[in-house]
């Protein structure tokens, strides 16, 4: 805990990191007040609603969305880049995503999970050079005009 009575997310990043049975346990702590707060944050809502979910697949939560998911793409450079600005170590990323599904694991778990239920849609778009806008934006009108929303 900090100071100020919030937790300490790196310190609680090196314990679930560091010990796979550490982090199935604060994933089994976190599941139903996750999908207690979703539920309340989309109750009364509809049409096109944008979760931003990194381990939807890892959770089994793609039917949440209908399974309409973007999958977002980055190489292991820019990856890498990206959480050694977050000031973690080589051994701590490496634990990290070893702790994640590759993008072929959630793109094939995703899959599954739309033939199993009979819905559902894969945007992709590759995050490795920062996206521009315009990039974003394509994307956007694709899902838009994908799942018929005005």
């Amino acid at each position: 805990m900090q100071t100020d009575g919030t937790i300490n997310r790196k310190a609680l990043g090196e314990i679930v990191f560091n010990d796979k049975k550490q982090l199935e346990r604060l994933d089994k702590i976190m599941y139903t007040p996750m999908i207690v707060r979703l539920g309340r944050e989309l109750y009364g809502k509809s049409g096109l609603i944008l979760v931003n979910a990194a381990l939807i697949a890892e959770a089994d939560l793609g039917y949440l969305c209908n399974n309409n998911v973007v999958l977002i793409g980055v190489d292991k450079p820019s990856q890498k880049r990206r959480l050694e600005g977050r000031n973690l170590d080589s051994e701590q990323i490496q634990r990290r995503l070893g702790c994640q599904y590759s993008y072929s694991q959630k793109r094939e778990y995703l899959e599954n999970a739309i033939q199993r239920d009979k819905n559902g849609i894969i945007f992709e778009i590759n995050n490795s050079d920062g996206t521009g806008l315009e990039k974003i934006e394509n994307l956007f009108e694709q899902v838009t005009k994908e799942l018929k929303v005005k």
